[in-house]
């Protein structure tokens, strides 16, 4: 039950404000009117399902106005970010997070990665070389 106490110095009316302000905080009035008659279940959900579509309508509108507004200002939808994510936050410029050691240029990392000694390129094919199948036919042969 919702109470509320009135002090010596204050008015009627500031009170009877403070507790209509806490009954519709209690949603008291809304489940008296909800419990006046009976409401079948397939009703309630055909109720629920319109809720349903007008929140969507409600969404769709609301995103139209913003393509709207982006297409007469030329501002692009900005990304929100995902406190989630953990992968690094990269600048518009596509460069790399500096705070971070892993992704500074001169990192170890880095600097091995990308040092000459590991950039020779090794040649690949889907056969073999003549060395290789020499040395598995000698292989080969002294098995015999």
């Amino acid at each position: 039950m919702t109470t509320v106490y009135v002090d010596s110095f204050e008015s009627f009316d500031a009170a009877f404000r403070r507790f209509n302000k806490k009954v519709q905080e209690s949603r008291i009035l809304i489940e008296v009117k909800e419990r006046q008659a009976y409401k079948k279940p397939s009703d309630a959900r055909r109720a629920e399902k319109a809720a349903a579509r007008s929140r969507a309508a409600k969404r769709k509108r609301k995103m139209d106005r913003v393509l709207e507004f982006q297409s007469m200002h030329k501002f692009p939808l900005r990304k929100r970010h995902n406190p989630n994510n953990n992968r690094p936050h990269h600048s518009n410029n596509n460069q790399p997070n500096t705070n971070n050691p892993r992704h500074s240029q001169n990192s170890q990392h880095h600097q091995a990665r990308f040092s000459s000694e590991n950039n020779k390129q090794k040649t690949t094919s889907s056969q073999p070389s003549n060395e290789s199948l020499k040395s598995l036919q000698d292989k080969f042969n002294t098995n015999k």
